[in-house]
């Protein structure tokens, strides 16, 4: 007779064309731990670095992997959960009177918990005491918890009937057989060591994401197609099991074989002359530990050439497989796109001569045509369990339909900070995020614009990352010494070292490079690039008229010039003032992030035609632009003229980068060396008048929305009070005189800014407990007590704490139904896509859900995202997203 296991069903609702009415619990069970094997074989590694981890040999770990995985799913093996089959007519066993399933009681993963508890006897012989039992039951948590976060060990169905008798024989008969396939490995001594117990909790984080990744891709119903009869578990393993194993994990890439390509050193690869900092990577040394390095160096240095640089040699010493690097927005950050996807072929080869999948994560993710974007596919769904509790394949199909999450799966991906900072919040999923960055260099850019929650966070990133071997580089412009101190003391203890004091501190200590690895810290002066000194002359503007006048005046002079304003409703306001007085007004443009998909890269295209690297002054004479901060973020491009709203002193710095930024001669033409005759580069400022005592509103007063964005004006009335002094920006022999002018411990400010800074610092200090009160606990193992805050996965954290944004999909009418407003042929829903802040859809009608529902079944890529009539925006393709929200908050980009 047939194990009674047989009876109980894992999947049903079956997909067209298929013959089988259900899936059977059991080959379900086998069908993800083939996964799992299938991973293991094709990533020894892994499974070498976690044996190895664990103290464990690597045949113990593979069977206590695998044991973990026959057992996710354990939940369903109750008369609770079978009772969703009962209206199917496909219920196998006998449904006790009055038994129902109730996903908010008691959903099937957390079930697992109850189920266990009731049938220990089968592990007696190895996890026989009170303490081995309670971190046995800790591992087996880890894989209840595969639907993205952990389950709570607390008993959920102590007084209702949802377990029966039949159930708790049947799963000891389940555990007893896969004990008896797995017994003779599987570790039995370990689960009273303390010491094994703070390893495993350490590791959990890394196996959940394994177990979620090998349940989702063991789900796909494409491949593992249902089988509704029984058969030996030993025939269905090797004959069905793992041969769609292998083909499914092919599918994802996700453990696409990736092999170093040999470092050739960087002329080689680059095809020009290493810069100091460039050179630095070449020759700095290098091992397989886990490592952290931090580049200083101004704009225009090389910094992403020399990240690169790094990060193939930590490759090719054995610190990782892929990479993934983090900007601190997506705004106009095609370029940075562009130059990773056309060298990291050069750094990484793929199996069969094909290259290894790159996933550029975002907006026009998959509109590149020269790369190959990671597959990572959507297999076959089935229907959810409930209202509010979705089968494994449709959590799958929902999280890889966001390229930003999937960048981390691939083995090269470029996005934002903010998804890999998600693997330490208490998000659904986080665990993938774990696996994602496990065996990766991480590079991260623009450090020095983190705040103070998005810089607690990053710690605990440190740690983890550290923990799991990783290693990283930070790409940063001159770093205050108590920011720097603070990220090195991070990664020394996070490898069990005592924090070394910071020995480069003189001002003069610029560009420096940082290195931080098992045996300390070292940290390099190096020699500024030739050719990117810079002396920049300073002089204010205080009104807006004033301003426009200037711009006019470059026009008329045959310049191009740009004005850098603080929010998008500033420049939308100086973009009507400056187009309504000029001649030429398509000779003006307007950019910033609130315009959809395709009117952002049209704005892109128009600035790297006007104010690129090789735009001519046929190209430049007469055109102005007003942008925001996206004009200094991404884009090789550089103003004859310049105009900067007053912000604090570092961003001004990275301001002037993009002035005179290319050789040119006085007409403005590209020139291939330094220019002897062109005018030397003057940065305006649009500041309010000086004031050696101002008042508390004294900023607010000139410019609400700067005091806004910034909530600082004690740093910018210092900044201005530096530049009013210097008369100058001066790089790179003051880059460091300026940051610690500003921000240095010793900085004093006036009476009545005093006490807004005092507030702004205890703002401050708040946001960084606040990081440090969200984080998780990852010393506690993933469980639910490592943050009682578990929440969903569909809101970035944004850059500044409490920020959340969404995509918004804009639409109009048409005859039959609902249409993407940019109505192409291609890529219709994400060139209709505008990333916008929640507050500014606070209010605003959406589709109803009829008609949401019509055109989501047109259009499935805007399943994920808001859908909104452009007739009820304030959207049009001359401003973007106009109309600020309230008087009070601005958006500032």
């Amino acid at each position: 007779m047939d194990p009674t296991y047989y009876r109980y069903i894992g999947k049903a609702q079956s997909p067209e064309g298929m013959t089988a009415s259900c899936h059977l619990l059991p080959y379900h069970l086998m069908d993800v731990a083939a996964v799992g094997k299938q991973v293991l074989d094709a990533y020894p590694k892994l499974e070498s670095d976690l044996a190895g981890f664990l103290e464990l040999e690597p045949s113990q770990f593979r069977a206590l992997f695998l044991f973990g995985l026959l057992l996710h799913d354990l939940g369903k093996m109750t008369a609770s959960f079978q009772c969703l089959f009962e209206p199917m007519g496909l219920v196998k066993i006998d449904l006790p009177e009055g038994v129902s399933y109730d996903g908010k009681r008691g959903r099937h993963d957390q079930l697992g918990y109850d189920v266990w508890q009731a049938v220990q006897k089968s592990t007696q012989a190895f996890v026989g005491s009170p303490r081995e039992k309670q971190q046995f039951r800790f591992y087996l948590g880890v894989f209840w918890g595969h639907h993205g976060k952990p389950v709570r060990q607390e008993r959920t169905i102590r007084d209702t009937l949802r377990l029966t008798p039949k159930d708790t024989a049947s799963a000891e008969a389940w555990i007893e057989d896969c004990l008896s396939l797995l017994e003779d490995e599987l570790p039995k001594t370990c689960w009273s060591d303390k010491e094994f117990s703070e390893r495993l909790k350490q590791v959990s984080w890394l196996l959940a994401g394994l177990g979620t990744y090998c349940d989702w891709v063991g789900s796909d119903s494409d491949i593992f197609t249902y089988h509704d009869k029984p058969v030996p578990l030993n025939e269905y393993w090797h004959q069905t099991a793992l041969p769609a194993a292998k083909r499914a994990i092919a599918k994802t890439e996700v453990f696409e074989p990736v092999s170093v390509q040999p470092f050739g050193g960087f002329q080689s690869l680059f095809g020009f002359v290493p810069s100091p900092l460039q050179l630095y990577a070449e020759k700095v040394s290098v091992d397989s530990s886990p490592q952290l390095f931090i580049l200083e160096d101004i704009t225009g240095s090389g910094k992403t050439e020399a990240a690169l640089t790094l990060a193939h040699r930590l490759l090719a010493a054995g610190a990782g497989r892929g990479l993934y690097l983090g900007l601190p927005t997506m705004a106009t950050s095609n370029a940075m796109f562009d130059r990773v996807s056309a060298h990291y072929q050069k750094m990484l080869a793929g199996s069969g001569g094909v290259a290894p999948s790159i996933v550029l994560a975002h907006g026009a993710r998959d509109m590149n045509d020269r790369f190959r974007e990671a597959t990572l596919g959507e297999g076959g769904s089935d229907q959810p369990y409930q209202k509010g509790e979705a089968t494994a394949s449709l959590h799958c199909n929902q999280w890889l339909a966001d390229s930003r999450k999937k960048a981390l799966l691939a083995p090269v991906g470029v996005g934002t900070v903010d998804q890999v900072l998600l693997a330490i919040l208490p998000k659904r999923h986080q665990s993938l995020r774990v696996l994602g960055i496990y065996g990766k260099v991480l590079i991260l850019d623009e450090v020095h614009a983190a705040d103070e929650y998005m810089l607690a966070l990053l710690e605990h990133l440190m740690a983890l990352h550290a923990s799991q071997g990783g290693s990283m580089i930070m790409l940063t412009a001159t770093l205050p010494h108590a920011r720097r101190q603070r990220l090195m003391s991070a990664w020394q203890q996070a490898l069990g070292q005592s924090p070394a004091t910071l020995q480069r501190t003189a001002l003069g200590d610029f560009p420096l490079a940082t290195r931080v690895g098992s045996e300390g810290a070292q940290e390099d002066r190096l020699k500024c690039r030739e050719g990117t000194e810079k002396r920049v002359a300073v002089d204010f503007i205080h009104s807006e008229s004033g301003c426009v006048e200037q711009l006019l005046a470059a026009v008329a002079q045959g310049k191009c010039a740009v004005w850098i304003r603080n929010s998008v409703d500033e420049a939308i306001s100086a973009y009507h003032q400056l187009r309504d007085r000029m001649q030429n007004p398509e000779h003006c443009q307007l950019f910033h992030s609130r315009f959809v998909l395709q009117h952002r890269k049209e704005r892109e295209a128009w600035v790297m035609s006007h104010f690129g690297k090789s735009s001519a002054q046929k190209d430049r004479a007469g055109r102005v632009l007003i942008a925001t901060q996206v004009f200094q973020e991404s884009l090789d491009a550089d103003a004859d003229v310049m105009i900067s709203d007053l912000c604090l002193i570092d961003d001004l710095i990275q301001r002037s980068g993009r002035l005179h930024r290319h050789f040119r001669d006085r007409l403005g033409n590209p020139l291939s060396d330094q220019p002897r005759n062109r005018e030397a580069p003057r940065l305006l400022v649009h500041a309010p008048e000086w004031d050696p005592a101002p008042e508390s509103d004294w900023l607010k007063q000139h410019s609400p929305n700067t005091q806004y964005v910034y909530q600082r004006p004690g740093r910018i009335w210092q900044t201005m009070a530096y530049l009013r002094d210097a008369g100058e920006i001066r790089l790179p022999e003051a880059s460091r005189t300026m940051i610690e002018s500003v921000y240095g411990e010793s900085v004093t400010f006036p009476e009545a800014l005093e006490a807004v800074e005092q507030e702004y610092s205890g703002l401050a200090r708040a946001s960084s407990n606040q990081g440090q009160f969200n984080s998780l606990g990852l010393e506690k193992g993933y469980t639910y007590e490592s943050n009682r805050g578990w929440g969903e996965d569909d809101v970035d954290i944004g850059t500044r704490l409490g920020e959340e944004s969404e995509e918004v999909v804009l639409v109009h009418r048409a005859e039959d139904g609902y249409r993407p407003y940019i109505d192409a042929s291609r890529h219709s829903v994400e060139l209709s896509t505008v990333k916008l802040s929640g507050k500014r859809l606070k209010g605003l009608q959406m589709l109803t859900e009829e008609d949401r529902e019509a055109f989501v079944q047109r259009h499935p890529r805007a399943k994920y995202a808001r859908v909104v009539d452009i007739e009820v925006t304030p959207y049009s393709e001359l401003e973007g997203w106009g109309s600020p929200v309230t008087n009070s908050g601005t958006d500032n980009n």
